[in-house]
């Protein structure tokens, strides 16, 4: 890599789930960090591909707090599966930037319907619980946090979940 080569990646954490259906918008987005800072494309392209590499869209992105955004609807027939990809084309002043994402078809999204506000509201309260541990004749206690739901079901549900309770 030359010295004057700008180091480039496109946040990518999880593949898009990508929900087919008429009349059903998924939004794509692309989070650009040249040198380690976000940054605004100017322009750019993507394209959605399926597993065997037939094209199911392609088109301009739209770029809105310097996030590039590209709408796709899949149809009804369209195959369920997790080997979609997106190929970004990001361009940056005279430089394009290209990526691959991952996509997934999906009958449905799945929607959390618990925010962090719900975790942290007034119907719930932190409570400290002191832990002893002991090695031989060595005997430590600490405080271990945990979180107790209140009245609020979403909540209960989703920390009985994740065994939080």
């Amino acid at each position: 890599m030359r010295a004057d080569e700008l180091i480039h990646s496109v946040r990518d954490s999880v593949p898009d789930a990508l929900e087919r259906g008429a009349g059903i918008s998924n939004q794509l987005r692309a989070e650009l960090y040249v040198s380690g800072v976000l940054t605004a494309p100017d322009s750019g392209t993507a394209t959605v591909f399926q597993p065997d590499g037939q094209q199911v869209a392609t088109g301009a992105v739209t770029v809105t707090d310097s996030v590039a955004t590209f709408s796709v609807s899949i149809s009804d027939t369209a195959l369920l599966g997790d080997q979609y990809r997106v190929e970004w084309a990001l361009t940056v002043g005279a430089e394009t930037y290209r990526h691959r994402t991952r996509a997934e078809v999906v009958r449905k999204r799945l929607v959390c319907p618990i925010s962090v506000v719900d975790l942290f509201s007034s119907r719930h309260s932190w409570t400290q619980t002191p832990q002893t541990a002991c090695q031989g004749s060595a005997c430590q206690t600490t405080q271990t946090s945990s979180l107790k739901p209140g009245s609020g079901h979403k909540c209960r549900y989703a920390l009985l979940g994740a065994g939080l309770t």
